[in-house]
């Protein structure tokens, strides 16, 4: 071997000693708390983001609330609950204009309801609405034409469904997502 490669194996063979001596090996142990693991994913989306639309509130509003969550009292607990669950989702958006608090709000009551189709009837409604209310927001006015679309054919009212995709085609810019929309559109039509 000639001179520099017995300088450049010498150079690589020190290299080597020295990260295997001063390196780390093995990667860091993270401690994970078995409190944290225990908690739904769920759990913590909801109270996230309840809690961050809390923040945002002013003082006056944050009392209403208080007073909303707290009026159910004992007797019908059940009627109470979704009277509540009601005022809450109504709160949300009117007063604080905050969709996500007033979807989940709405979706309780549906569920205490046991009523897909009293959530199918909200969701249609306020898909509407932010139809109406985003015009200059291309991208929720596009979200809302899909999922009105959706809505109508789980309730099975086809024509609704192909109008809110026909709508949909002239928001979406993908060449491909449109034409996965057209197709759906031909096969509600038969």
């Amino acid at each position: 071997m000639k001179r520099p490669q017995w300088i450049t194996l010498a150079a690589a063979l020190i290299l080597v000693v020295i990260l295997y001596k001063f390196g780390r090996i093995t990667p860091e142990k993270k401690h994970v708390s078995t409190q944290n693991a225990e908690i739904s994913d769920s759990a913590i989306n909801t109270n996230s983001i309840l809690s961050e639309a809390k923040k945002r509130l002013s003082a006056a509003q944050i009392a209403r609330l208080g007073a909303i969550e707290h009026s159910v009292v004992r007797g019908a607990i059940r009627d109470q609950q979704l009277k509540v669950y009601h005022q809450l989702a109504h709160f949300w958006l009117d007063s604080a204009q905050f969709f996500e608090p007033y979807a989940f709000y709405e979706a309780e009551s549906a569920r205490l309801e046991n009523s897909e189709k009293s959530l199918t009837y909200r969701a249609i409604a306020r898909f509407e609405s932010v139809y109406r209310l985003s015009k200059e927001n291309i991208d929720t006015q596009l979200e809302a034409c899909l999922m009105l679309a959706e809505a109508y054919e789980r309730k099975a009212d086809k024509s609704l469904a192909v109008g809110w995709y026909e709508k949909s085609l002239a928001l979406i810019k993908n060449e491909e997502v449109k034409e996965e929309v057209r197709k759906r559109i031909v096969e509600l039509r038969k």
